[in-house]
């Protein structure tokens, strides 16, 4: 049952993660959402959810395994018990895997999907009840620049996210008709935060803000439906494209 004293909006954040998911969480709260961040391990990030206690609008960390559908199904169960049933999700789970592909492994090929592609799915099937129940909402689905153009090396990244663009223009056609903005949004550069600058090394001026991103994908959520986008890019303006 749903508890009655906090049936407001909800947003779940599939991959969490310290940066851009962290940031992505502060801004839905103070849209009035209350923010459940998914990952494998629940992610506590920072001091996040007592930080964003304090504005009113709760966040709480799920463990949950995103390849697993009925950790899945269990989840969002937990979550439509907590608030209700979320409104809006936004997939960013991924799981790089840059090699030769004479070096690549069968499991590093599945692991990539899996995370990539596959975790959307089963999360897409959790969600899209709720929201056609209500009549409505919005899956953001996380792209890169891998998900039009495969460099050489990221045969098992680019594959997972080719999938997951066709996944996204597949719901879109599907489920927009009923009120479910589907949007696949390819990220065409690096994000600025802790994990970036641990992996590449990179100087913040050559990177993409995680507050700018944020700040768009919450202009997609409040989108009205007579002028919907359905897939956009975004990069730095020193990208090369």
């Amino acid at each position: 049952m749903t508890n009655e004293n906090d049936k407001r909006n909800v947003a779940v954040i599939a991959g969490m993660a310290a940066g851009f998911g962290e940031t992505l969480a502060r801004e839905l709260s103070q849209a009035g959402y209350a923010v459940a961040g998914l990952s494998r391990t629940a992610a506590k990030v920072s001091d996040l959810a007592q930080e964003i206690g304090h504005s009113g609008s709760p966040y709480r960390d799920y463990a949950c395994n995103l390849g697993n559908a009925d950790q899945v199904a269990h989840t969002f169960k937990e979550i439509e018990i907590a608030h209700s049933a979320p409104s809006v999700l936004i997939y960013n789970a991924m799981q790089l895997v840059a090699k030769p592909f004479a070096e690549l492994t069968p499991e590093d090929f599945e692991q990539s999907w899996r995370s990539t592609c596959f975790g959307a799915m089963v999360t897409a099937q959790a969600a899209l009840p709720g929201m056609l129940s209500r009549g409505g909402g919005t899956m953001i689905f996380t792209g890169a620049t891998a998900s039009i153009k495969a460099s050489a090396r990221f045969a098992a990244f680019a594959s997972a996210k080719f999938a997951l663009r066709g996944l996204a223009q597949s719901l879109a056609r599907e489920f927009g008709p009923q009120g479910v903005h589907v949007v696949h949004a390819i990220i065409d550069g690096i994000i600025w935060g802790p994990q970036s600058r641990q992996r590449f090394n990179v100087k913040r001026e050559n990177c993409l803000e995680p507050e700018a991103i944020a700040k768009i994908y919450l202009q997609l959520i409040e989108q009205p439906s007579c002028a919907w986008t359905h897939e956009f890019d975004l990069r730095p303006s020193v990208e090369k494209f």
